[in-house]
């Protein structure tokens, strides 16, 4: 049987036990006292009688009336006090003197000769009168007592069937209270458990997923490599220099891919331990776009060209530099992958009163739109990117980053017709003076 039933059991066997007791303690009690009450009445009674009996012992004394009054007075003292034998012997000493008595009483101017005979009946009565007060007083006082007594225990079994109650209401509030917390840690428990099954079913695709990946993403451009390296061998004569560059600048840009490649799962790694960090600092971020798309030149198709287009007011912001140079690297590297040839790239800076919006828009192959709310998924592409070399991983990135960042970022696009992505950082102004921290800067076509 659990612990708790048991608990319950003895509770409730206590405060029956409890119950019972105080209703036969009350029953014993309320006996006494109405019989300690009834013997004071009874007292009274005979005192009552006492009394009446030396009014009508003093009336035949003066001559007034006979005996009669005061034998009935004495028969009703006789049947009051018949557990009483010393005051049955009185009351038979009592009328014998009585008997003895003329029953009419003549006045006479000498002492009568029944003088002595009255006082020795008064005197009786005067002792029964003694013996009744006394017996009067005990009895009050045992009827104090066993009133006491009744409230006493009374009270005291009150208080314990409360402090019972009290006892066992405390401690179902403790089992309820423990049992919810049982609850919700086995709840909890569970959680972790499947937030721990989750991760790690999650770690093993992402596994499977590097792998496969790997598999196809690094071998291309490693392939591309090996085979340039061998026909720049080929090149070495004279007027053979464009041949050779052009190999160069494949051999640059399949290592570029590589690199970025590494970056994606090496920031994924980051995120997941918690190894990334959002240290903001005071930022020019039109010229830290400007530093981005110079790196990001050499990275271009033929023909493809980036504009830079800055509205309101030009201010410095708080934000980690670190953090917003890749957030621009992942967007303008897709914007680079996924369009055409002698394409025109557009970022966009606006400065607004409370944030700075960032877009980047390119005329591109588009997303579509079933597959958009997919877009911020790990590994998650497009049906349509065929052949364009990728992870999957950029914005999902991008989009942990602006949460550290406590930034937003959207996605408008049409398949065909290009993408535009919109991302949007706190601006937090500072007390310096904008000027100070801004100097004008070319800014690329």
């Amino acid at each position: 049987m659990p612990i708790i039933k048991r608990t319950y059991i003895a509770l409730s066997t206590v405060i029956l036990a409890a119950v019972v007791g105080l209703l036969i303690i009350t029953i014993q009690y309320n006996w006494l006292f109405n019989n300690t009450s009834a013997w004071v009445t009874h007292t009274v009674a005979v005192q009552q009688e006492n009394t009446r009996a030396l009014a009508s012992l003093r009336s035949y004394e003066l001559g007034r009336s006979g005996l009669g009054s005061l034998e009935d007075h004495l028969q009703n003292i006789r049947r009051l006090t018949t557990d009483n034998g010393l005051q049955q012997a009185r009351i038979d000493s009592l009328i014998r003197l009585i008997d003895a008595q003329p029953r009419i009483f003549l006045p006479d101017p000498d002492p009568p000769p029944h003088k002595s005979a009255i006082e020795s009946i008064r005197d009786l009565i005067l002792r029964m009168v003694d013996e009744e007060d006394r017996l009067l007083v005990w009895r009050q006082s045992a009827n104090a007592r066993s009133y006491r007594l009744q409230r006493d225990a009374t009270i005291s079994l009150l208080g314990l069937v409360f402090a019972l109650l009290c006892i066992s209401t405390w401690i179902i509030l403790y089992n309820f209270k423990r049992r919810k917390t049982a609850e919700k840690d086995l709840v909890d428990s569970q959680q972790q458990t499947m937030k721990a099954l989750l991760r790690e079913k999650e770690l093993n695709e992402t596994k499977s997923r590097f792998v496969a990946l790997a598999s196809h993403e690094f071998k291309t451009p490693l392939s591309v490599i090996l085979s340039s390296t061998n026909l720049i061998e080929r090149y070495i004569g004279q007027g053979m220099e464009e041949q050779r560059s052009r190999h160069l600048r494949r051999i640059r840009s399949n290592v570029d891919n590589l690199k970025t490649l590494l970056n994606d799962f090496l920031s994924v790694e980051r995120l997941e331990v918690g190894g990334v960090r959002n240290d903001p600092a005071l930022t020019d971020t039109v010229k830290l776009s400007g530093e981005v798309i110079q790196d990001m030149e050499e990275a271009c198709k033929e023909g493809q060209r980036f504009e830079i287009i800055v509205r309101g007011q030009r201010r410095p912001a708080i934000v980690d530099q670190h953090l917003l140079r890749n957030i621009l690297n992942n967007l303008l590297s897709n914007a680079i992958k996924y369009s055409p040839n002698g394409s025109i790239i557009v970022l966009t800076l606006q400065f607004d009163d409370n944030i700075i919006l960032i877009r980047v828009a390119d005329n591109g192959i588009g997303i579509p739109a079933g597959e958009q709310e997919h877009l911020f998924e790990r590994f998650f592409r497009a049906t349509n990117t065929g052949g364009v070399s990728g992870t999957g991983l950029g914005l999902s990135i991008v989009k942990k980053y602006l949460d550290l960042m406590e930034g937003t970022i959207a996605v408008e696009s049409r398949p065909g017709a290009g993408t535009t992505v919109t991302v949007s950082l706190p601006y937090r102004p500072t007390d310096r003076d904008p000027a100070q921290d801004l100097v004008p800067d070319a800014m690329p076509a």
